[in-house]
Parts: structure tokens; C-alpha cells; sequence
């Protein structure tokens, strides 16, 4: 699994520290990266694709933007 692995993300040219959970860096959600011209990046280097809790949410919730209004 996982376990003991670093979310694979760089955000604004800073590699995300925190634990990745189970969530993995999918095609939907490097197109919703570019689509919405986030500052986030997937580090090259490492050899997996398993992303954080935090940037799982956040991504999701980028995405979601459109449906809720405010």
C-alpha cells in the first residue's frame, strides 16, 4: 500500500508533506489541474501516485464549484 509515502503533489513549487492517503493522481484529476490552472504539479521523482486527503478534497471541491451556488 501507502503506508509511510509523501503526497505526490508539488503545490506552487513546494512538495506537499503530508501523508498520501488512498487516493491516487487519476487522468480526471490532472484535467481538472489544468482546466482550472492550479498551481499543482505531480513530482516526477517519486514513484507513485497517491495524493493526500487534503489536496483529494480540495481538488473535488474545485471541480464541484460549478454545480453549488453560493
Amino acid at each position: 500500500g501507502s503506508y509511510g509515502q509523501s503526497c505526490c503533489l508539488i503545490e506552487d513549487g513546494e512538495r506537499c508533506v503530508r501523508p498520501a492517503g488512498n487516493a491516487s493522481f487519476s487522468k480526471r484529476v490532472q484535467k481538472s489541474i489544468s482546466q482550472k490552472k492550479l498551481k499543482l504539479d505531480i513530482d516526477k521523482s517519486v514513484r507513485h501516485l497517491y495524493i493526500c486527503d487534503f489536496h483529494k478534497n480540495f481538488i473535488q471541491s474545485v471541480r464541484n464549484k460549478r454545480k453549488r451556488k453560493t
